[in-house]
């Protein structure tokens, strides 16, 4: 390995590294001499460790188009310095002779402190300052390098892979024995961590796809069988995917009453799960279903009782319409405290229950009905956004949604051997309006209930789709076990429906379930279920409304790319409906007015207050990248804003 003091002393050989191969007739015969001798021991992989990197000797597999680089840095400077060379030199021939590498080269930072690795995730997004650590200002020197990188050699960077390794004390002092250091290195952590970058090299299984005459019978049953779960709370199929927070939800409730509110924005199915459970009737029923097994005493035998419903439920109880919506309008036109309104819950409560419909302020006797009966209730509230319009603004509406959320729950929580439940179903936006102190706490409380749904839960709620609705086998994938089922597994399992990348399996474009979940996602990392199940939707009407050239699998990733702008549409269209009236609504309609003036990334605009901007970044909406802003893609193609040609920022995987 030569050495030098300065990069200058590199670049003034006279014999360089690229020499070696530059002439020769085969430049890469070590490559095929290797590959060979693999294909004999019946191998798949063939790992290469080339030390420091830059060698004459390691020429070769380095410019080599067919082999994959994978860079393994620590933070220290003199390494790092090493690694920003290496990225320089392989862009620059990569660029002049036309040698683009098969995948772009994956990053792995390693032996970081703990501690300090949420911090350098932020530095590397451009999300903080490098400051005045050694770590921090070399994490950004390798961040601008890999971007330079990217940007020479024409690379997307939302397909790039960066992996940082905390320093694992316990891999410090290796046994001798193999087997020892391999379930060391599982017990460690490392094997989760680099998970990402062995799927990345994944060679496909015969296994994973189906045979061509398959995907056209495939094609024809999603078709049929998707388009009708977009608004799956009112055609209420007979199943359900069981998310972790309904997990959750019945697990943590088999011998004690729910008495709490579950969060979700619009499309994240809050009112598919309030269907769910009220068409069980009955709790421990609801158990069975949510948790997949029958379920066996003791566990809370309760009925269940819808009291507020949304407007967009056809079929409505004939205590709602007559009496108990007419009541709450009324309380609504009337000055009431806190304690008012928890009487008026409970009141409305009581009747919707069937009990002494034509009293008033028996929410007490109620109770105590109950409990000589030796019966219990758990009621439901869905819909409060078409009840309480005005929410934002109007101080009567938010007294009684407040008295909802947290009087009637402390009443009932303090109330000894109480028999009544509640499951609250809410927009988060709408509690930010309500709870004016504790916040925080308050949405920690029902945190675990929340319907948020993550990379790792939209593959499965797409996994479970195709399993339930019998649109093809997922191998290795029985139904079962698809709650459970770990990122890589759903990933390969749902290459035939979206293939491995939006292209060939040779082609560096990016890899179609990370390209997908990315664009379906909004900057706080979360994926609405209409908007998954409206893509799929979309994605089939238009590949077979196309000409697809792909045979390997049911979409196309032109039938992808032309989904996203209906999907777009109607996700700005559902936003704006939900929030009418309100700020949120009036600030995306100036963006559709500037949708002529402005391309992402833009820079401040004068037409966008700073107000308007962080409302925008707190919904998801935007985010700031280097004094830019940059949009979610579905409100952009939904708004019908341009994007400039250019990179998005890559992300920084732990």
């Amino acid at each position: 390995m030569p050495a030098f003091r300065t990069e200058r002393q590199l670049r003034s050989l006279e014999i360089k590294p690229e020499h070696i191969f530059r002439f020769a007739e085969n430049p890469f015969i070590i490559s095929d001499v290797i590959a060979q001798l693999a294909k004999k021991l019946n191998a798949k992989y063939v790992l290469i460790d080339l030390r420091a990197g830059i060698s004459e000797l390691s020429a070769n597999w380095l410019l080599d188009s067919r082999v994959a680089n994978i860079f393994v840095t620590t933070l220290n400077s003199q390494s790092v310095e090493g690694t920003l060379i290496i990225l320089d030199l392989l862009a620059q021939h990569q660029q002049d002779y036309g040698l683009y590498s098969k995948d772009i080269p994956a990053i792995i930072i390693s032996q970081v402190n703990p501690d300090q690795i949420h911090i350098l995730k932020q530095i590397w997004n451009k999300e903080e300052e490098t400051g005045s650590s050694t770590a921090g200002q070399n994490v950004g020197r390798l961040r601008n390098a890999f971007s330079s990188y990217l940007s020479q050699t024409g690379f997307e960077e939302e397909d790039a892979l960066v992996i940082v390794s905390p320093l694992y004390d316990s891999l410090l002092v290796l046994p001798n024995n193999w087997d020892d250091i391999r379930e060391l290195i599982k017990k460690s952590g490392l094997f989760d961590n680099i998970s990402p970058i062995a799927l990345s090299y994944q060679i496909p299984s015969s296994e994973t796809f189906l045979p061509e005459d398959e995907i056209s019978i495939a094609r024809e049953k999603m078709l049929e069988r998707v388009p009708d779960l977009i608004y799956a709370e009112k055609h209420l199929p007979p199943g359900f995917y069981q998310s972790q927070p309904i997990r959750n939800l019945a697990n943590r409730h088999r011998t004690r009453l729910p008495n709490l509110v579950v969060v979700g924005a619009k499309g994240a199915g809050k009112t598919f799960l309030f269907r769910q459970i009220l068409r069980n009737r009955n709790w421990k029923s609801f158990l069975g279903e949510a948790l997949g097994e029958q379920v066996f005493a003791p566990v809370i035998d309760a009925k269940i009782i819808q009291v507020t419903i949304p407007e967009a439920i056809e079929h409505k109880t004939e205590v709602w319409i007559k009496k108990v919506k007419p009541y709450l309008l009324d309380k609504l036109a009337q000055d009431g405290n806190l304690n008012t309104w928890r009487s008026v819950w409970l009141e409305v409560m009581a009747w919707s229950y069937g009990f002494q419909n034509d009293s008033e302020d028996v929410g007490d006797a109620f109770i105590k009905h109950l409990i000589q009966q030796k019966k219990q209730v758990i009621f439901l509230f869905d819909g409060l956004e078409d009840l309480f319009p005005e929410y934002y603004q109007n101080t009567r509406q938010q007294i009684a949604m407040r008295a909802l959320l947290q009087d009637v729950q402390s009443y009932i929580s303090v109330t000894p051997n109480a028999p009544i439940g509640i499951i609250v179903f809410i927009r988060r936006d709408m509690i930010e309006h309500i709870i004016k102190q504790n916040l925080g706490q308050f949405i920690d409380r029902h945190k675990e209930f929340a319907l948020k749904w993550d990379r790792t839960e939209a593959l499965r709620l797409v996994a479970w789709v195709i399993s339930y609705y019998e649109i093809f086998n997922l191998p290795n994938l029985p139904q079962a076990t698809i709650p459970k089922a770990h990122e890589e597994t759903l990933t390969q399992a749902l290459f035939s429906l979206w293939g491995r990348k939006l292209g060939s399996d040779q082609s560096r474009e990016a890899r179609s379930a990370k390209n997908i979940l990315g664009k379906l996602s909004n900057f706080n990392e979360e994926v609405q279920s209409r908007d998954l199940i409206r893509f799929l939707a979309e994605a089939i009407k238009q590949e077979l409304g196309g000409t697809s050239t792909f045979k390997d699998r049911i979409l196309g990733p032109k039938a992808i790319r032309d989904a996203f702008p209906e999907v777009g549409k109607e996700k700005v269209r559902e936003v704006k409906e939900e929030n009418k009236n309100n700020r949120f609504e009036e600030v995306l309609e100036k963006l559709e007015q500037l949708s002529p003036k402005i391309k992402v990334p833009f820079e401040s605009t004068a037409e966008l207050s700073s107000e308007d901007i962080s409302l925008l970044i707190e919904q998801g909406v935007l985010k700031r990248h280097e004094d830019k802003y940059y949009m979610a893609e579905l409100f952009r193609l939904g708004l019908g804003i341009d994007k400039r040609k250019g990179k998005v920022k890559t992300e920084f995987s732990d």
